[in-house]
């Protein structure tokens, strides 16, 4: 949980220092908000079969199994976050902004922002990796410490990096603090230096034999299909959610930045605040995912029921402080990230449109969290299809385009497809099936 808020807060802040910049800064960088997100879900989706398998192995008192995975893991990921690192780099950055409808205005420095941050791609895919292993093996102190620090990284930097030199005069003292005036640039490249640092310094805690899995890098590249299967297993509906969302996500973007930049700066603005409900719910729906699935493991049912009705009822506990927060404080909050009174008040009707459903929306990252726990991860994606593809696409269009609704009508959308994906994952957790699996 403290990992996660200091995330959002840390988004908050990287927010602010952008949207302090103006209007086309803060377009830059919520015009490649959606991409980003897209490719993060890939170790995302994936690395949940290793967090289940970790867990089901530590819960089991199998070390090294859950070793065995973290090897497997390691290796692929990294093998495949080179390739997305090198086709963004060389090949995709010039047209995902246009793809995404960016307004011509910003479209040079979308290209480049995107281009520096791809340079992040293989620590940070490692990164991800690294920590869902260690949470699946109940270690989430190290993920924290590194969260923490990452954060601290990128606030320094960008302090250096984003804005021009400061001059400072105290009485007849008067000095300048050199800065590099950057830009949204120096956000990217802030971003990079601390991804860097964040996944090395997990890898390296795996190498380093004191956790509970250990990762040999001499034998990161040596295949187990025995390892992979289940993993592969589970982990392949999760990434087929992970995707669908994501990539549903980056078509609902470009909808949204149709409307210019004005619209697309109260969006990115909007949605990192909303951020407040769903970064710590994910951390309890860790939680669920590693209680469950060690308890799963060790063959205690009645224990894995107990940690998934206690998960659920602090994410519906935090869903109605965010509802309270996002209705009641709009305004405010929008006025913390950037100074124009027509972004904020864009912003602030948006987030009271999305305040009634956030419940549904923590209750539904817990459910998801407790299922992945057991094994079941299928389900998840007809949500995510029902949900993002039948729902929210669909309407936003209609409600931008034919009704003109503007930005509210595609946030109308979006609450939409949440309460749809709630109701439908709800379903599947009152069957239960998550508790018999058995053997995945």
């Amino acid at each position: 949980m403290v990992e996660n808020f200091s995330a959002s807060m840390i988004m908050m802040i990287n927010t602010a220092m952008v949207g302090s910049l103006g209007r086309l800064a803060a377009a830059t960088v919520g015009v490649n908000a959606s991409p980003m997100w897209l490719l993060n879900s890939i170790p995302m989706g994936l690395c949940v079969g290793s967090t289940v398998m970790v867990a089901r192995f530590i819960g089991a008192r199998e070390p090294e199994k859950a070793s065995n995975v973290a090897n497997q893991t390691v290796g692929g990921i990294f093998v495949l976050s080179l390739i997305i690192s090198l086709l963004l780099f060389f090949v995709m950055a010039d047209r995902v902004p246009a793809l995404l409808n960016a307004d011509p205005i910003i479209m040079d420095s979308a290209v480049q922002y995107l281009r520096i941050l791809s340079l992040s791609i293989v620590p940070n895919f490692i990164g991800f990796a690294c920590s869902a292993m260690l949470r699946g093996s109940g270690n989430t102190k190290t993920p924290m410490f590194a969260g923490l620090m990452t954060n601290i990284i990128i606030v320094s930097l960008n302090f250096m990096l984003i804005f021009e030199p400061l001059d400072i005069n105290i009485g007849q003292i008067a000095f300048t603090i050199p800065r590099a005036g950057l830009g949204v640039y120096g956000a990217a490249i802030s971003t990079v230096i601390a991804q860097t640092v964040f996944g090395t310094f997990l890898l390296s805690k795996l190498c380093g034999g004191k956790q509970k899995i250990k990762v040999d890098l001499r034998r990161i590249f040596k295949l187990n299909w025995e390892t992979l299967r289940p993993v592969i297993k589970v982990g392949l509906p999760a990434l087929g959610e992970r995707l669908i969302i994501s990539f549903g996500q980056t078509m609902y973007q470009s909808t949204v930045n149709a409307l210019g930049a004005a619209a697309s700066s109260a969006h990115y603005i909007a949605l990192q605040i909303e951020s407040m409900a769903f970064m710590p719910a994910n951390a309890i729906g860790i939680a669920a995912t590693t209680l469950v699935g060690q308890n799963l493991g060790a063959k205690n049912k009645e224990a894995a029921q107990g940690y998934a009705n206690t998960t659920l009822l602090f994410g519906f506990c935090l869903g109605l402080f965010c509802f309270i927060m996002l209705f009641f404080l709009p305004g405010p909050l929008m006025s913390l990230f950037i100074p124009d009174a027509e972004i904020i008040s864009s912003g602030a009707s948006v987030l009271r449109i999305i305040a009634p459903v956030e419940p549904f929306f923590c209750l539904l990252i817990v459910i998801n969290g407790i299922l992945r726990g057991g094994g079941d991860t299928r389900f998840a994606l007809i949500a995510g299809l029902a949900g993002m593809w039948g729902i929210r696409l669909g309407s936003a269009y209609i409600f931008v385009n034919i009704l003109q609704l503007g930005l509210p009508g595609a946030w109308i959308a979006m609450a939409a497809d949440i309460f749809t994906r709630f109701a439908i994952m709800f379903f599947r957790y009152r069957r239960k099936k998550w508790l018999y699996t058995g053997e995945i």
